[in-house]
């Protein structure tokens, strides 16, 4: 298992934040990262998202928000979703997809909140369960 896509709503917070660690962590893993919102645009990693990820040695600053496709699909060994509503979108837009796993299954969880939803000062936690998701997804490739 080479190729991990990780997904979430606008691949402006969650995904590429767990994209750049898992890549840091595993360089031997390539990694990408989009959402399923539609249309997602081309904007940059959130500013949260960015200074979060900076902390732990990834720099989100070259990232450019991108939508999931078939291409990206069919190219990924795993693709890695953030939640309910990720799955869901998944399920639709791509009905054959059987590789998907959330990746707070990882820690014993089933969701990573996105952080765009919360207050600045609720962030980090939302932060530390993604590092620890992607910490123990490392392990286990």
């Amino acid at each position: 298992m080479n190729n991990i896509l990780v997904v979430c709503h606008g691949n402006r917070f969650r995904s590429p934040f767990a994209a750049g660690l898992i890549a840091k962590l595993r360089p031997d893993l390539t990694v990408r990262s989009s959402g399923v919102k539609l249309p997602v645009g081309v904007f940059p990693a959130a500013r949260a998202a960015r200074a979060a990820a900076l902390l732990r040695g990834v720099d989100l600053n070259g990232h450019r928000a991108q939508q999931t496709t078939v291409a990206m699909v069919e190219w990924a060994d795993i693709v890695l979703y953030m939640d309910g509503g990720n799955l869901r979108r998944l399920r639709d837009q791509f009905p054959g997809l059987n590789t998907h796993k959330c990746l707070a299954s990882y820690v014993g969880k089933t969701r990573i909140q996105d952080p765009n939803f919360v207050p600045n000062h609720l962030k980090e936690p939302i932060w530390q369960l993604l590092e620890a998701a992607c910490i123990a997804f490392c392990k286990k490739q």
